[in-house]
Protein backbone atom coordinates (compact mmCIF):
# COMPACT_ATOMS: atom_id res chain seq x y z
CA UNK A 1 0.00 0.00 0.00
CA UNK A 2 1.70 3.39 -0.73
CA UNK A 3 2.13 5.88 1.69
CA UNK A 4 -0.42 8.88 1.79
CA UNK A 5 2.11 11.51 0.72
CA UNK A 6 1.82 9.45 -2.62
CA UNK A 7 -1.44 9.46 -2.97
CA UNK A 8 -2.57 12.83 -3.20
CA UNK A 9 -1.22 13.71 -5.80
CA UNK A 10 -3.19 11.03 -7.99
CA UNK A 11 -5.92 12.90 -6.19
CA UNK A 12 -5.36 15.98 -7.44
CA UNK A 13 -4.79 14.84 -10.87
CA UNK A 14 -7.82 12.57 -11.19
CA UNK A 15 -9.53 15.84 -10.15
CA UNK A 16 -8.48 17.67 -12.39
CA UNK A 17 -9.80 14.76 -15.64
CA UNK A 18 -12.59 15.45 -14.19
CA UNK A 19 -12.80 19.31 -15.95
CA UNK A 20 -12.01 17.24 -19.71
CA UNK A 21 -15.03 15.18 -20.04
CA UNK A 22 -17.14 18.20 -18.10
CA UNK A 23 -16.65 20.46 -21.00
CA UNK A 24 -17.18 17.90 -23.66
CA UNK A 25 -20.26 17.35 -21.96
CA UNK A 26 -21.40 20.67 -21.87
CA UNK A 27 -20.20 21.07 -25.57
CA UNK A 28 -22.45 17.87 -27.12
CA UNK A 29 -25.00 19.47 -25.12
CA UNK A 30 -24.93 22.48 -26.97
CA UNK A 31 -24.53 21.30 -29.99
CA UNK A 32 -27.50 18.84 -29.68
CA UNK A 33 -29.71 22.12 -29.16
CA UNK A 34 -28.41 23.84 -31.78
CA UNK A 35 -29.22 21.12 -34.37
CA UNK A 36 -32.21 19.61 -32.95
CA UNK A 37 -34.95 21.70 -33.96
CA UNK A 38 -33.51 22.94 -37.25
CA UNK A 39 -35.67 21.16 -39.40
CA UNK A 40 -38.39 22.80 -37.40
CA UNK A 41 -37.37 25.92 -37.94
CA UNK A 42 -36.46 25.69 -41.60
CA UNK A 43 -37.86 23.97 -44.54
CA UNK A 44 -35.49 21.55 -45.92
CA UNK A 45 -37.66 19.29 -47.83
CA UNK A 46 -36.62 20.48 -50.96
CA UNK A 47 -32.96 19.79 -50.06
CA UNK A 48 -32.25 16.97 -48.98
CA UNK A 49 -28.45 17.27 -48.78
CA UNK A 50 -28.78 20.12 -46.40
CA UNK A 51 -31.33 17.75 -44.51
CA UNK A 52 -29.24 14.99 -44.21
CA UNK A 53 -25.97 17.34 -43.45
CA UNK A 54 -28.24 18.77 -40.38
CA UNK A 55 -29.30 14.98 -39.08
CA UNK A 56 -25.42 14.00 -39.58
CA UNK A 57 -24.26 16.83 -37.35
CA UNK A 58 -27.23 15.84 -34.75
CA UNK A 59 -25.97 11.73 -34.61
CA UNK A 60 -22.58 13.08 -34.06
CA UNK A 61 -23.49 15.70 -31.36
CA UNK A 62 -25.53 12.82 -29.20
CA UNK A 63 -22.76 10.43 -30.47
CA UNK A 64 -20.61 12.96 -28.30
CA UNK A 65 -23.28 13.47 -25.45
CA UNK A 66 -23.05 9.48 -24.83
CA UNK A 67 -19.31 9.19 -24.98
CA UNK A 68 -18.30 12.52 -22.77
CA UNK A 69 -21.22 11.59 -20.27
CA UNK A 70 -19.85 7.71 -19.72
CA UNK A 71 -16.04 9.22 -19.55
CA UNK A 72 -16.96 11.88 -16.87
CA UNK A 73 -18.48 8.85 -14.45
CA UNK A 74 -15.76 7.26 -14.93
CA UNK A 75 -13.50 10.24 -14.39
CA UNK A 76 -16.07 10.79 -11.21
CA UNK A 77 -15.90 6.77 -10.20
CA UNK A 78 -11.74 6.76 -10.83
CA UNK A 79 -11.57 10.09 -7.85
CA UNK A 80 -13.70 8.31 -5.68
CA UNK A 81 -11.11 5.07 -6.08
CA UNK A 82 -8.12 6.74 -5.27
CA UNK A 83 -9.77 8.61 -2.31
CA UNK A 84 -10.77 4.90 -0.81
CA UNK A 85 -6.84 3.65 -1.56
CA UNK A 86 -5.80 7.28 0.05
CA UNK A 87 -8.48 6.22 2.98
CA UNK A 88 -6.86 3.13 3.32
CA UNK A 89 -2.81 3.80 3.44
CA UNK A 90 -4.23 6.01 6.35
CA UNK A 91 -5.89 3.48 8.30
CA UNK A 92 -3.13 0.91 7.73
CA UNK A 93 -0.66 3.95 9.27
CA UNK A 94 -3.12 4.37 12.22
CA UNK A 95 -3.13 0.23 12.53
CA UNK A 96 0.24 -0.18 12.73
CA UNK A 97 1.14 2.56 15.19
CA UNK A 98 -1.87 0.92 17.37
CA UNK A 99 -0.13 -2.13 17.25
CA UNK A 100 3.04 -0.70 18.36
CA UNK A 101 1.50 1.35 21.47
CA UNK A 102 -0.34 -2.28 22.43
CA UNK A 103 2.75 -3.97 22.17
CA UNK A 104 4.74 -1.42 24.12
CA UNK A 105 2.14 -1.17 26.84
CA UNK A 106 1.98 -4.83 27.47
CA UNK A 107 5.99 -5.17 27.44
CA UNK A 108 5.79 -2.05 30.60
CA UNK A 109 2.92 -4.15 32.04
CA UNK A 110 4.96 -7.53 32.12
CA UNK A 111 8.39 -5.63 32.93
CA UNK A 112 6.29 -3.90 35.86
CA UNK A 113 4.36 -7.24 37.10
CA UNK A 114 7.64 -9.21 36.93
CA UNK A 115 9.41 -6.23 39.23
CA UNK A 116 6.38 -6.73 41.77
CA UNK A 117 7.61 -10.34 42.08
CA UNK A 118 11.09 -9.69 42.70
CA UNK A 119 9.67 -6.94 45.62
CA UNK A 120 8.17 -9.97 47.22
CA UNK A 121 10.28 -12.62 46.80
CA UNK A 122 13.02 -10.21 48.63
CA UNK A 123 10.78 -9.61 51.48
CA UNK A 124 10.08 -13.20 51.98
CA UNK A 125 13.53 -13.99 51.95
CA UNK A 126 14.44 -11.27 54.64
CA UNK A 127 11.75 -12.69 56.74
CA UNK A 128 12.03 -8.58 58.26
CA UNK A 129 9.48 -6.28 59.33
CA UNK A 130 10.19 -4.12 56.10
CA UNK A 131 6.91 -2.50 54.76
CA UNK A 132 6.05 -3.67 51.59
CA UNK A 133 2.60 -2.71 51.58
CA UNK A 134 2.54 0.96 50.13
CA UNK A 135 4.91 -0.46 47.45
CA UNK A 136 2.44 -3.06 46.58
CA UNK A 137 -0.64 -0.77 46.48
CA UNK A 138 1.36 1.29 44.00
CA UNK A 139 2.64 -1.57 42.01
CA UNK A 140 -0.70 -3.06 41.83
CA UNK A 141 -2.21 0.56 41.09
CA UNK A 142 0.42 0.86 38.53
CA UNK A 143 -0.60 -2.79 36.74
CA UNK A 144 -4.32 -1.53 37.12
CA UNK A 145 -3.53 1.66 34.64
CA UNK A 146 -1.53 -0.33 32.15
CA UNK A 147 -3.85 -3.11 32.32
CA UNK A 148 -6.38 -0.32 31.55
CA UNK A 149 -4.65 1.34 29.12
CA UNK A 150 -3.66 -2.02 27.04
CA UNK A 151 -7.45 -2.90 26.94
CA UNK A 152 -7.95 0.91 25.28
CA UNK A 153 -5.26 -0.16 22.97
CA UNK A 154 -6.72 -3.33 22.05
CA UNK A 155 -10.45 -1.54 21.47
CA UNK A 156 -8.68 0.83 19.45
CA UNK A 157 -7.27 -1.46 17.53
CA UNK A 158 -10.02 -3.32 16.72
CA UNK A 159 -12.39 -0.51 15.92
CA UNK A 160 -9.09 0.07 12.87
CA UNK A 161 -9.40 -3.19 11.68
CA UNK A 162 -13.09 -2.99 11.13
CA UNK A 163 -12.64 0.70 9.36
CA UNK A 164 -9.37 -1.03 7.21
CA UNK A 165 -11.76 -3.87 6.37
CA UNK A 166 -14.78 -1.89 5.72
CA UNK A 167 -12.31 0.72 3.20
CA UNK A 168 -10.99 -2.56 1.45
CA UNK A 169 -14.55 -3.89 0.34
CA UNK A 170 -15.74 -0.35 -0.82
CA UNK A 171 -12.32 -0.14 -3.12
CA UNK A 172 -13.38 -3.89 -4.26
CA UNK A 173 -16.63 -2.77 -5.12
CA UNK A 174 -15.21 0.34 -7.18
CA UNK A 175 -12.49 -1.62 -9.10
CA UNK A 176 -15.66 -4.07 -10.10
CA UNK A 177 -17.89 -1.51 -10.80
CA UNK A 178 -14.86 0.86 -13.20
CA UNK A 179 -14.21 -2.66 -14.71
CA UNK A 180 -17.79 -2.81 -15.76
CA UNK A 181 -17.99 0.74 -17.28
CA UNK A 182 -14.52 0.19 -18.86
CA UNK A 183 -16.16 -2.72 -21.05
CA UNK A 184 -19.29 -1.20 -21.62
CA UNK A 185 -17.74 1.95 -22.43
CA UNK A 186 -15.35 -0.54 -25.19
CA UNK A 187 -18.49 -1.19 -26.23
CA UNK A 188 -20.07 1.56 -26.70
CA UNK A 189 -17.02 2.91 -28.90
CA UNK A 190 -17.39 -0.24 -31.49
CA UNK A 191 -20.82 0.52 -31.98
CA UNK A 192 -20.25 3.99 -32.34
CA UNK A 193 -17.20 3.11 -35.07
CA UNK A 194 -19.69 0.91 -36.85
CA UNK A 195 -22.30 3.12 -37.11
CA UNK A 196 -20.20 5.69 -37.90
CA UNK A 197 -18.80 3.66 -40.80
CA UNK A 198 -22.28 3.06 -41.67
CA UNK A 199 -23.53 6.52 -42.07
CA UNK A 200 -20.26 8.00 -43.41
CA UNK A 201 -20.77 5.42 -46.05
CA UNK A 202 -23.48 6.81 -48.18
CA UNK A 203 -22.22 10.60 -47.28
CA UNK A 204 -19.08 10.14 -49.06
CA UNK A 205 -20.52 8.08 -52.12
CA UNK A 206 -23.17 11.34 -52.45
CA UNK A 207 -19.89 13.79 -52.24
CA UNK A 208 -18.36 11.74 -55.13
Amino acid sequence: MPPVCLVWPYLALASAKCLSPLCSTTDAVREIRKYDDVTEKVNLQNNPGAMEHFHMKLFRAQRNLYIAGFSLLLSFLLRRLVTLISQQATLLASNEAFKKQAESASEAAKKYMEENDQLKKGAAVDGGKLDVGNAEVKLEAENRSLKADLQKLNDELASTKQKLEKAENQVLAMRKQSEGLTKEYDRLLEEHAKLQAAVDGPMDKKEE
